[in-house]
């Protein structure tokens, strides 16, 4: 198994900014575009980083975190 979800850096810089400021957050904090802008790049050239980024790093964690779970079940 991986030790990482394996990100590109403007993948995980996607990421990074979003979770810093408050995107995950509820209520949001920041949009999408405000993290955009923040990086200057288009709305959605930094929509497909991160999309790309979730992508990565849900089943990942998703997949540690249950394989955790079972083995200590078993």
């Amino acid at each position: 198994m991986s030790v990482n979800p394996h990100l590109t850096v403007k993948q995980k810089k996607a990421f990074e900014l979003a979770v810093n400021n408050g995107y995950y957050e509820y209520p949001r904090k920041i949009t999408l575009s405000q993290l955009a802008s923040i990086l200057g790049i288009s709305f959605s050239t930094y929509q497909k980083h991160l999309r790309k980024a979730e992508q990565k790093i849900l089943p990942f964690f998703f997949k540690t975190f249950f394989y955790t779970i079972v083995k200590k079940i078993s």
